[in-house]
């Protein structure tokens, strides 16, 4: 976990990368799985997680700047399904 965790670290500094962020996905009907293709598929999201519980998925996200975070958060809440959305920045990595 500790060498993954370095790796990502390592991508993100290669692509100057200064906002990382966890967008939270509901959505309106079915399965989230059917969205997240679509989800994933938004220039700047990563990696997408299907959850269990109110929240049907989240999104790790990855932006050169607040600008192009918001720019990717309201792209994701285009996306035809998608409900809500709720974002944490992340802040840092934790060893």
């Amino acid at each position: 976990m500790v060498n993954n965790e370095k790796e990502i670290e390592e991508e993100l500094m290669e692509k100057e990368i200064d906002v990382s962020a966890l967008v939270f996905i509901s959505v309106l009907t079915g399965s989230p799985r059917d969205l997240a293709a679509k989800v994933a598929s938004v220039p700047g999201v990563e990696k997408v997680y299907e959850l269990t519980g109110d929240i049907d998925m989240t999104a790790i996200i990855n932006a050169v700047d607040m600008e192009e975070l918001s720019k990717i958060i309201f792209e994701i809440r285009n996306v035809h399904g998608v409900s809500k959305t709720d974002t944490r920045t992340i802040i840092g990595i934790l060893p």
